[in-house]
């Protein structure tokens, strides 16, 4: 059975990208005032000294991990200070916003000092969507008019009352003020009571009596206090408009036991005709608000503040509780976002994150079904509040999406072992992938992975270097072990093996350093791409790609391609066919189990020939997933009778089969944010993609290493030209510029096909782009709207266009040699082997699989009626040795 934390496709993405209206926030602090508040009570309601021991919380270990995938930076509050200072501060503001995916915010613009630290809460407006509304403090406008009314010598109760009246009555018709809040639990408590009007105007007359010039007030008389929140609350129930009030969870100026919202029952029920939302989950008393809410129909239940002052596991309890008798039409949610823009972005991450997982639980225990849960999500992030506080808004797509996002845990955040084991799992199958793009792995049991201090298994040093039949490459013979640790961050649940899982392994040394450190090998591809992200955040550099997944299908006995209609044609899925079920079950296995965000498939233009195009991730994570989605299609092309082939030209005639890489560049820093003179796009994008076209050339030995990629790489076949060249929207350029200035950039690679080791193809091509970033590299190549080849030489040195991709593996691999840049980038040692690898994978091969394969399966192979329109033989024979290979 798979964990429940990883089913349920359409929760998936309703929980992590559904338009929110956040019902309950503050202010944002203005730049000139970005430290005024230390950041140290980003996840704790505490102060003075106790506020030092806030940053040991488990809550605020689990903020600064997520905010340190944020800024690319340590996982410490000093860090996080450091990476926060950098940004310009609308960017720091927008960067916490943007993946939120909150459309709105209400907020309460009452807070002490609002005026002098914050911004007022029009300015929130470039932040949201729609325009920001405000939350009256009703104590607030209380207090200023007593010191008004006090200045003007009017200090009179009857005064006073009238005014207040009016104050508030006048809010109630303000279109941008959609509710009231009352901080009472703060002052004395919420078990408010009618008091007489006489009661009521002495605490009034010792207010002013003890009031001084410039000082400050804080109303904390309880029969007057609870003379101005009854006076609200009739108000507010004729103007339609809701009051909230603060439950629960808050500092030490809170007395806890008046902070419960069961102290409200008998105002609830005598002002029936006003709507209560019972603001913070009322934490520590949860069910309290749960039952008011369930029993009372203007009574709401608000679970905003606990992300992220709470722990997860409390948080999760927090949920459940509140789901125990809360009907779900009756709960709303806010960030409590203050202060900071790092209190909003944790607040929505983590709440979408507990949502998902507690709804998933209850799907999978047959509480709800999927579409129940959807709805409730729906209800809870954005309908429910649009109703209580009549917004008339309507739910716009959001650009954000959590699961995908460099910055966010994701639905494949790490999974522990006993969580697999406790959901069924009893195996692991710990993948590794050769410089000869063999995918290789080992079944360790679940049990055995839980006694282990650090998971993994020992393998021979030549585990990378094998071509063929086990034959090594030189540099590598049988002495010597590594040990492969398994990467709990890469661990998927698998629907084609039901008590599996997937992983992927690092190569690390058997011994620790003098300093007690794990030493990364450096030869190994993923170690390789490691080190590249490492160097990119360094400089500051974020990157996001996706790829496009072409594959060919053949019959598994005689290699026939299993359909040879063309480009998109709707003969080439026949409905009922063998090609549907499959593609229909891959697409199933590959949002079910792991949870891969597939965005399309299609049938593409040669012969069997198909293409899978996923969403965008963080590069190692995005590699780790192009593995399993690989060995997906290959299983259940299996379970129907095909072979998948990543064969880059099977055919000579026909388009070939390609691995085409997106790739988006981006500074949380703001570094090279301004825009490119002679490109669309900024200047970072600009010197990334000068580095990717400068070291284009060598490039070829990582993306296409085999013979058979370059009969691929041809001019006028939309495989990228024979040229270092790019055009926006060209197809034939070898990087082709993808997007617009509103949905934002990204550089598709096209030469890369799938016989290449792709962590090495990605760790090249995106430290090529780096070393321009580092080097501010000016774009010297012009935006082609042509085909290279097209162009008279004139017109391609007008464009900058003078130099062309290998033509070989020999010279692709020449060219490498004399990067020096790049090698050294990547590596000395790990370039020398990886040559020796490819070198003689081919070679060996051919002897190898001619012998065994081609006597018997190509006569009958050649003899199909698809061989009349081949140019040569040789195409087949070629295609024959290629899908018997290990490792294709």
């Amino acid at each position: 059975m798979a964990s429940s934390s990883t089913n349920y496709p359409l929760l998936r993405k309703t929980a992590f990208s559904y338009p929110i209206i956040d019902n309950h926030a503050h202010n944002l602090l203005r730049d000139t005032h970005r430290s005024t508040v230390a950041l140290d009570g980003l996840t704790s309601e505490a102060s003075n000294g106790a506020l030092q021991d806030a940053k040991n919380s488990v809550a605020a270990f689990r903020a600064f991990n997520q905010l340190a995938q944020l800024y690319q930076c340590e996982p410490t509050l000093e860090a996080i200070k450091k990476a926060r200072d950098a940004f310009p501060y609308e960017e720091l503001c927008k960067t916490n916003m943007k993946p939120t995916g909150i459309s709105m915010l209400l907020l309460d613009d009452g807070m002490d000092k609002i005026e002098e630290l914050c911004h007022d809460y029009k300015w929130h407006d470039r932040l949201t969507s729609a325009p920001t509304k405000r939350i009256v403090r009703v104590e607030t406008v209380a207090q200023n008019l007593i010191k008004s009314l006090s200045a003007q010598g009017k200090a009179h109760f009857n005064i006073f009352s009238s005014e207040f009246e009016k104050a508030i009555a006048t809010y109630g018709k303000d279109s941008q003020v959609v509710a009231f809040k009352s901080v009472a639990c703060y002052r004395t408590g919420l078990d408010i009571t009618k008091p007489s009007i006489k009661e009521a105007e002495s605490d009034f007359i010792n207010i002013i009596s003890s009031l001084k010039p410039n000082s400050q007030l804080r109303l904390a008389s309880k029969s007057l206090n609870d003379y101005i929140v009854r006076l609200v609350l009739k108000i507010a129930g004729e103007c339609g408009k809701p009051v909230q009030f603060h439950t629960g969870l808050g500092d030490n100026d809170i007395t806890l036991s008046k902070s419960s919202p069961s102290l409200m029952q008998a105002t609830i029920e005598e002002f029936t005709n006003t709507t209560f939302i019972l603001l913070h989950s009322s934490y520590p008393n949860t069910r309290d608000a749960g039952y008011l809410a369930s029993v009372y129909k203007n009574a709401y239940l608000d679970f905003g503040e606990v992300f992220p002052m709470v722990s997860r596991d409390g948080q999760l309890s927090i949920i459940r509780q509140m789901f125990e008798l809360t009907p779900t039409t009756k709960i709303l949610w806010s960030t409590d976002g203050h202060w900071w823009p790092e209190s909003y972005y944790l607040a929505v991450i983590q709440a979408r994150e507990a949502l998902y997982k507690i709804l998933s639980e209850y799907i999978s225990n047959g509480d709800m079904t999927e579409k129940q849960a959807v709805e409730t999500i729906e209800n809870i992030f954005f309908h429910n509040s649009n109703r209580v506080y009549k917004l008339g808004l309507a739910p716009q797509a959001t650009t954000n999406n959590l699961s995908l996002s460099t910055l966010t845990p994701t639905p494949s955040a790490q999974i522990t072992l006993d969580a697999l084991a406790a959901s069924g799992i009893k195996f692991v199958r710990i993948h590794w992938v050769d410089y000869a793009y063999t995918v290789r792995f080992r079944l360790l049991p679940v049990k055995f992975l839980q006694q282990m201090t650090k998971p993994g298994f020992l393998t021979a040093k030549v585990t990378y270097a094998f071509v063929g039949d086990m034959v090594p490459s030189r540099g590598y013979g049988a002495v010597g072990e590594w040990f492969l640790s398994l990467d709990l961050n890469s661990i998927k649940t698998i629907t084609y093996a039901p008590t599996h899982a997937f992983a992927m392994g690092t190569m690390e040394e058997k011994e620790l350093d003098s300093a007690g450190r794990v030493v990364e090998v450096s030869v190994c591809p993923r170690n390789v791409l490691k080190h590249v992200l490492r160097e990119a955040k360094k400089e500051g550099v974020n990157y996001l790609i996706g790829f496009e997944i072409e594959i060919v299908l053949l019959d598994a006995q005689d290699l026939s391609f299993v359909n040879e209609a063309r480009w998109c044609a709707a003969d080439k899925m026949p409905c009922g066919s063998r090609i549907v079920k499959a593609l229909d079950e891959i697409m199933e296995a590959s949002l079910d189990g792991p949870g891969i965000e597939v965005y399309q498939y299609h049938g593409e233009a040669a012969l069997g020939q198909y293409e899978i195009v996923t969403g965008p991730l963080p590069p190692l994570e995005a590699v780790d997933t192009l593995i399993l989605t690989r060995e997906i299609i290959s299983n259940y092309a299996q379970k129907h009778g095909m072979k998948m082939t990543l064969t880059p030209k099977p055919v000579g005639f026909q388009c070939g089969t390609g691995a085409h890489m997106h790739m988006s560049v981006s500074s949380p820093t703001g570094l090279g944010k301004e825009a490119c003179k002679s490109a669309p796009f900024s200047d970072l994008e600009g010197w990334f993609l000068q580095g990717v076209l400068t070291h284009l050339p060598a490039l070829c030995a990582f993306m296409l290493p085999s013979p058979a990629s370059y009969e691929r790489l041809t001019d006028f076949t939309w495989a990228g030209g024979t040229y270092v060249s790019w055009g926006r929207d060209n197809k034939d350029s070898a990087i082709r510029l993808c997007g617009s200035p509103k949905s934002g950039w990204n550089f598709e690679v096209k030469p890369m096909d799938g016989t290449g080791n792709p962590y090495l193809s990605t760790a090249a091509i995106l430290y090529s782009g780096l070393l321009g970033i580092k080097q501010k590299a000016k774009l010297t190549i012009g935006d082609a709207q042509q085909v290279a080849a097209s162009m008279t030489e004139k017109e391609r040195a007008a464009f900058g266009i003078n130099k062309k991709l290998a033509k070989s593996l020999d010279e692709a691999i020449e060219l490498l040699k004399k990067d020096h840049e790049l090698v050294k980038g990547l590596g000395e040692d790990l370039v020398d082997k990886y040559i020796l690898g490819i070198e003689v994978r081919f070679l060996v091969s051919l002897r190898v699989y001619i012998l065994r394969t081609i006597y018997t399966a190509a006569e009958g192979y050649i003899r199909k009626d698809v061989r009349r329109r081949a140019k040569k033989v040789d195409d087949y024979l070629l295609l024959v040795v290629l899908v018997f290979s290990e490792y294709i």
